[in-house]
């Protein structure tokens, strides 16, 4: 079974977040996750960029995504391995080194702080959801219901693709009232979507 880690990056980052990449993967030791290739720039889809950096350590494939939706914004990079430990021990390590002069990745629990501020921003919510899509976090899920009932077109958006990502089952009754109220089709799909995924 495949194991994915998806690290959020902090969207005060100002750098290009390719190059940081880079310079953080230069930095990881080749004795224990292998060499890395430079990436491959797959095609532009919509308004989402791709790229991908594979290695090949000693016991498992390793791969280093990096996916860039520009409609939220978000950046994301997501840690890819058969080998659940090697995902982990990596993970660990990268962090650490990414990190080590600036705060470039924000952790689940900073996003979900940033998404609740009154300052927060649809995109703060939709990031927070991608960090705790394999865990319930009740402070999240608080800040979705208030959200699905916002008149902004663009918070009942982001809460609706929040749900999805997080795609936990106590969001079910909070999705099924906002459907009986929502009047925009395509909010309207995007709930019927996310109401699928937390059903299972």
């Amino acid at each position: 079974m495949t194991a994915t880690i998806d690290l959020v990056f902090n969207p005060d980052h100002a750098a290009d977040p390719q190059a940081t990449i880079q310079r953080a993967i230069d930095a990881m030791p080749q004795d224990e996750f292998g060499a890395f290739a430079l990436p491959r720039n797959e095609p532009l889809v919509g308004q989402v960029a791709y790229q991908r950096w594979l290695a090949k350590s000693p016991s498992a494939q390793l791969a280093v995504d990096l996916t860039q939706d520009f409609s939220v914004p978000v950046v994301l990079l997501s840690i890819i391995s058969e080998d659940e430990s090697l995902a982990v021990r990596f993970a660990d390590k990268f962090w650490a080194v990414i990190n080590a002069d600036e705060e470039v990745l924000l952790g689940p629990d900073a996003l979900v702080a940033r998404a609740a501020q009154p300052q927060a921003t649809p995109a703060d919510l939709v990031r927070a959801a991608i960090s705790e899509k394999a865990n319930y976090n009740r402070e999240l899920h608080q800040t979705i219901r208030r959200s699905l009932a916002k008149p902004e077109k663009a918070w009942r958006e982001a809460a609706a693709k929040g749900a999805a990502l997080a795609g936990w089952p106590e969001l079910a009754a909070d999705l099924g009232n906002a459907l009986a109220k929502e009047k925009d089709p395509e909010i309207r799909r995007m709930l019927q979507m996310a109401q699928h995924k937390v059903q299972g």
